[in-house]
């Protein structure tokens, strides 16, 4: 199997982000390059050794009216 390039993205509360962090982890460990996309909101989840390439970009929510 190639290898294959995966972005994931998640952000704002751990009910997105640990889901994507668990999917990212399981495909990594089968050889394809994992980038996780959050906001600034997880990064109080990122280390040091944290398993991931991650980027944090802003965001925000989309507001009625």
């Amino acid at each position: 199997m190639s290898e294959k390039t995966v972005f994931l993205v998640g952000g704002g509360t751990g009910g997105h982000f640990f889901p994507a962090v668990a999917l990212g982890e399981k495909l990594k460990s089968r050889g394809h390059r994992v980038f996780l996309i959050t906001d600034v909101r997880c990064k109080k989840y990122i280390a040091s050794d944290f398993p991931l390439k991650t980027r944090i970009l802003p965001s925000d929510t989309i507001r009625r009216g």
